[in-house]
This record gives C-alpha cells, structure tokens and sequence, in this order.
C-alpha cells in the first residue's frame, strides 16, 4: 500500500487530476454556500427545481465552467436554463460566473 502512494505522489498527471478534484470540490462548495447563505435568503419561495442550481445546472456548470454570460449561454443547454427563475439569473449569475473564473480550472 505503501508503494502505490509513493508511485501516485510521484505520477505528475495523478496529482494534476487530484488538484483538480480538490478545486472542483471548492468550488462546488462555494457555490453551494451562496445557494444556501445568500440566495436563499433573498429568494425564499424559489424553489431548489428552478434555483441556479438546480435540476442538474450544478453538475453541468462544474463540467463546463462558464465564466462569462457568452460561455454560459455556449456551454449550457437551453434546456438547463430556461428552467431557472430569471430573477436569480439577472441577480446571481454574474456572482457565479465570477467565483467559477476565481477557481482558475
């Protein structure tokens, strides 16, 4: 056991990949704090089904990384966004887009 993470801590691509699962996992976290701290508290009838992340948005905006408006409508599927309140589009989206750009993936 020992052995193999010696060879991991050695393989250059590994610790690229696991740098890369830890700022993905950043950042989700941080976007899930502002969902639940900030969003939430301003938009408290909006529901998690038509939030900005929700009905999968989440996992498609940690597969695409949107960092501006162009990206976003580009990378998401107008499937995704259309079920989104647009008042939390219009409030939040470019909050998001920031923090996402700010984790340098």
């Amino acid at each position: 056991m020992r052995r193999i993470e010696e060879l991991l801590a050695a393989d250059p691509y590994f610790q690229a990949q696991a740098e890369k699962t830890r700022k993905l996992d950043s950042l989700r976290e941080q976007l899930m704090t502002l969902w639940q701290t900030e969003i939430k508290a301003e938009f408290p009838h909006s529901s998690d089904a038509d939030g900005l992340f929700g009905n999968g948005l989440l996992d498609q905006l940690l597969e695409t990384l949107p960092k501006t408006r162009d990206e976003w409508f580009r990378k998401i599927p107008q499937s995704l966004r259309v079920s989104v309140d647009s008042k939390l589009v219009a409030k939040y989206l470019d909050r998001v887009l920031e923090i996402i750009a700010e984790h340098d993936l």
